[in-house]
């Protein structure tokens, strides 16, 4: 067997840097030479006598090929045992699900680091969802907190999160063997690496057709560090639905449906869905993990109460402003997570660019050559070489607070409003236990909408601002059961719809659009008498009783309100003072086109601009 080991050793080294831990590559090796990972001859038992069975297994690639490793790595069992009964005691049939890490992946020889940062990330815990749902039902004090999905009660607001929306999390396990499709929720490390090739689905398509007939598999799924976008979609097509926004889907209400003519797709849920402007990413053939990078995804070991306190990556890490490098500094094989991926793979001329935020993670799918980024999208040979910022991005301090994603996201998708209410004589599927119990939620939404965002203000560190766009996220009636009074709620969450285009939302699409400052859809209207100009506003929709505001709006016009306003304690509304200068701009645009000289000079300074102004310019009265 040390003569075989021997043998063997390059390529255990070989293989397990390019899927796995470098640092596990010197102790498998080692482990090999000693006898103590020996592999058992067929029929014969010993440490992994699995393979006695199960040599002939094929599709996992060289980091997990069970050659190399054995079976019982990841599955457990009784490797030594010498019949099959006896060796299939304590098996783990489908490995990977949070709750089996410890004994699986995230064992002490394997992927420990990546197991102890899984469990705190926002994909295991929801602790954001949870956080602000108890706020909402009055629970909580506070939108935050790092509670996770898995220790939810039985309050009304832990009931309609065990009802509606706690499937959605890594801890959910997988217990049945298949690919990962749009109904999958959960799985651990399975909900990203696993991948079910074409000989694996037939192999398990004939096991499926005649189980009890002695079937043994010899088709293994991969396990695989590139992640298409197919193992996202499953819980990133709901909510925020960035999923199908990327790649250039929407749904519809009957209120908002598009014309006839307009493909649409039913997905598996039963989801009408309608073609819409993609994101120009997914239109240059980038995936998902092209831009989010390990420590975003798998978390980076501190438990964060909102996705944004988790992500790194920003437009500007590869979009540098022009004659600048900006975020784009090459980090180096293995000097971060990203890096060390990169390294890995074997790829050297892949030098991977920094993220501006922390300055440690690479992104894996970049390279810097010749002071120029390019993206290398998963599974391509292309090189995409990235554009710098537009002349008008960075012109003057004008835009200096403004998310680039604020002038460039095409639409966001946009319910109106929502009902929701308690049966507690009905029967729900509990979404965290998966068994029935009693109780039932049911919501019922308003108008669904994809048109530009809102925009409002996140308040970062220092008191800097950030004007950055906010969909209605709870305009929200809750009937909590027949002893409770309902509660209403009028808050609008912060937003990253992914649905980018070259082409930026116009001037007057933020400074003189009332969806864009919060009022809602309706007429906004400069109108000049005398000499005098004047701001004026009519909704189109209706009021809401319980608080006097049009149903679809965030604010009234030119009114107040604060963070209770938001899902979040940092982000807010326009205040007063700050839509009358938007709308002042907003006035100017009126009869000066946004790329004319004098509204170009604004951007440099609007003070001094506004003080040339001729005598026929009129500035609004408030």
């Amino acid at each position: 067997m040390a003569n075989r080991a021997r043998g063997r050793i390059g390529f255990v080294a070989g293989a397990l840097l390019a899927g796995g831990s470098a640092a596990i590559a010197g102790a498998v090796a080692g482990a090999l030479l000693s006898g103590n990972l020996a592999m058992a001859a067929p029929g014969r038992p010993g440490p992994d006598a699995c393979l006695g069975c199960h040599s002939s297994v094929t599709g996992l690639e060289h980091g997990h090929d069970p050659a190399v490793i054995g079976c019982s790595a990841c599955h457990g069992g009784r490797p030594g045992a010498t019949t099959a009964v006896e060796a299939h005691k304590g098996l783990v049939r489908v490995p990977g699900n949070l709750a089996d890490l410890p004994r699986t992946c995230a064992s002490s020889e394997c992927h420990a680091q990546e197991g102890k940062r899984l469990g705190n990330s926002l994909m295991a815990t929801m602790a954001g969802v949870v956080a602000v749902d108890r706020w909402v039902f009055g629970e909580a004090r506070r939108p935050g907190g790092a509670n996770p999905v898995t220790a939810l009660g039985q309050s009304k607001a832990d009931n309609h999160l065990r009802n509606l929306c706690a499937s959605c999390h890594l801890g959910n396990p997988k217990v049945d063997w298949g690919p990962i499709g749009e109904m999958s929720r959960g799985g651990g490390c399975l909900a990203c690496h696993l991948v079910y090739r074409q000989d694996a689905d037939k192999a398990l398509a004939s096991y499926r057709a005649a189980p009890a007939a002695g079937f043994r598999a010899t088709v293994h799924p991969a396990l695989s560090s590139h992640v298409d976008d197919t193992h996202c979609f499953g819980c990133h097509s709901r909510s925020g639905r960035i999923s199908l926004n990327y790649t250039g889907w929407r749904e519809a209400s009957a209120d908002g449906l598009p014309p006839a003519s307009t493909p649409k797709r039913i997905l598996a849920d039963g989801r009408t869905v309608y073609a819409a402007p993609a994101d120009v990413h997914s239109e240059a053939g980038m995936s998902c993990a092209d831009c989010h990078t390990l420590r975003e995804v798998m978390g980076d070991g501190v438990r964060h109460e909102h996705e944004e306190q988790q992500s790194v990556v920003a437009c500007d890490d590869c979009h540098r402003r022009a004659g600048g490098i900006g975020g784009a500094n090459s980090s180096g094989n293995g000097r971060s997570p990203g890096g060390a991926s990169i390294a890995l793979r074997g790829n050297e001329r892949f030098s991977g660019v920094l993220t501006v935020a922390d300055g440690r993670e690479a992104l894996r799918h970049t390279l810097v050559r010749d002071g120029a980024v390019f993206v290398v999208p998963a599974g391509s040979k292309r090189e995409l070489r990235v554009r710098p910022q537009a002349a008008a991005c960075a012109r003057g301090r004008a835009h200096e607070n403004v998310a680039c994603t604020a002038c460039h996201d095409a639409w966001a998708p946009t319910c109106l409003s929502c009902h929701t209410t308690y049966d507690p004589g009905g029967r729900m599927v509990d979404l965290l236990s998966n068994r029935e119990a009693r109780g039932e939620w049911h919501e019922s939404g308003g108008a669904m909408l994809a048109e530009p965002a809102s925009l409002g203000v996140r308040v970062g560190p220092g008191g800097k601002r950030r004007v950055q766009e906010f969909v209605p996220g709870m305009i929200l009636t809750i009937d909590r059961g027949a002893h409770e009074a309902p509660l209403f709620r009028r808050l609008f969450a912060p937003t990253s719809p992914h649905t980018i285009r070259r082409e930026a939302r116009s001037c007057a699409g933020c400074h003189s659009d009332p969806v864009a400052l919060g009022y809602g859809r309706g007429k906004l209207d400069l109108r000049v008498t005398g000499g005098a100009a004047r701001w004026t506003f009519a909704p189109a929709r209706p009021r809401v009783e319980a608080d006097g505001l049009p149903e679809d709006a965030w604010l009234g016009f030119l009114g107040a309100r604060g963070v209770e306003a938001t899902t979040r304690e940092d982000a807010r509304p326009f205040t007063p003072e700050e839509q009358r200068r938007v709308l002042t701009v907003g006035a100017c645009l009126s009869c000066h086109d946004g790329a004319s000289g004098v509204m170009l000079a604004a951007q440099e300074d609007f003070a001094a601009t506004l003080a040339r102004r001729s005598s026929r310019c009129v500035v609004p009265t408030f």
